[in-house]
């Protein structure tokens, strides 16, 4: 999201230090598919508000966030944690990588009720984590 500027700083920094946000989908990248244009728009919006809002409080993993939209069907509901590279080697300088993952809002209420290392848990198993891809059916 290019949070970081030239002279190191960033959003507020959190457990992890300074950090870049990333999202994730399963789509295919290809210009031409539409399903791909449309889940890449729809995270752009939601990084871009979470951008905005990371320089004005402290984002932790296992944390929600609600970003109202428009309408209320337009709502997005995000859990956080930290990016896991599955056991690959990866250095981001000194920075770390906050996922955001837009979730429905059953999942998120049930992250609120239960933690969001249960929720991810239930995402994992069902092999929808760590992907933002809310046209899916919820896990719960």
């Amino acid at each position: 999201m290019e949070l970081i500027g030239p002279d190191g700083k960033g959003p507020k920094p959190n457990r992890l230090g300074t950090y870049e946000l990333v999202m994730c989908t399963c789509r295919p990248r290809n210009d031409q598919n539409e399903n791909f244009r449309k889940v890449e728009g729809r995270i752009n919006i939601i990084l871009t508000s979470l951008a905005n809002y990371s320089f004005q409080t402290v984002i932790n993993p296992n944390e929600t966030a609600e970003l109202p939209g428009e309408n209320p069907s337009d709502t997005s509901y995000i859990v956080f944690d930290k990016f896991d590279t599955r056991g690959i080697p990866f250095e981001f300088k000194k920075y770390g990588l906050l996922l955001a993952v837009e979730v429905h809002k059953s999942e998120l209420e049930y992250a609120r009720a239960n933690g969001t290392a249960e929720l991810i848990k239930k995402l994992r198993t069902a092999g929808v984590y760590p992907y933002s891809d809310i046209d899916r059916a919820p896990v719960l």
